[in-house]
């Protein structure tokens, strides 16, 4: 973890973050946001101790928020993950679509910018089109992933 510290870029960590203590040794070792997914789920209040430095993940899938890598259901629907959130940022993933290059679920991340979230949307995106549709959907930014290759 000690790598990232000093790279004098912007870093957000993500994968596997199961406590509070593996978030704040991320962010101790330089990582600028940790990205908190199936640990937040059904209850995200203990991590906003995390404050600017949280990324919620809310994986969906069939208006559902998934957890353990996709394979689980949370039971959570995503409109009530939204208030659950209480406006912090998230990454919105559109399950069906990520690596898919068949354009991003525009809706999915419209509702979660109408619910007060500050969103990071993923899955599906083809294109600067794309990213320029989601942009106009109020996120404030996008992860590219296969549409690179």
């Amino acid at each position: 973890m000690r790598a990232i510290a000093g790279l004098g870029v912007p870093v957000q960590a993500s994968g596997g973050i199961r406590s509070l203590a593996d978030a704040r040794a991320l962010l101790e070792a330089g990582a600028d946001r940790v990205v908190v997914g199936t640990a937040a789920w059904p209850d995200p209040g203990p991590w906003f101790d995390l404050g600017e430095a949280l990324v919620l993940a809310l994986d969906v899938r069939d208006g559902e928020v998934r957890t353990a890598g996709w394979t689980a259901g949370s039971g959570l629907r995503f409109e009530d993950a939204l208030v659950r959130a209480n406006g912090s940022r998230m990454l919105v993933t559109a399950i069906d679509r990520d690596g898919t290059l068949t354009g991003p679920d525009v809706a999915l991340v419209r509702q979660a910018v109408e619910a007060g979230g500050r969103v990071l949307a993923a899955g599906g995106i083809r294109d600067v089109s794309d990213v320029a549709a989601l942009a106009e959907a109020g996120a404030e930014a996008a992860i590219v992933g296969r549409a690179l290759l």
